[in-house]
């Protein structure tokens, strides 16, 4: 995300004012990779990566036959399953 936020000439402090993530969380994120999923959507939204999350989770993914046949008999759930 460092590099994306160069590319377009932004600073930290731009980058706050655009999302309203600290200064320091920014800063923390570009060294370490770490930061909340919130936090992370921000960021991604004010540098213009809104379609690359939206077709994130766009189409369902697999990765067996088995796994496969269980997302498309759920595709239409609205609710999850009751445990008790």
């Amino acid at each position: 995300m460092k590099k994306r936020r160069l590319e377009k000439g932004i600073t930290r402090d731009g980058l706050q004012s655009l999302t309203g993530v600290p200064k320091s969380t920014i800063a923390h994120f570009e060294t370490t990779s770490k930061i909340s999923f919130e936090s992370f959507v921000k960021i991604a939204m004010a540098l213009g990566y809104t379609d690359e999350m939206d077709k994130l989770f766009m189409e369902a993914k697999y990765s067996t036959m088995e796994e496969m046949k269980t997302i498309k008999k759920n595709m239409n759930r609205k609710r999850g399953v009751r445990r008790s």
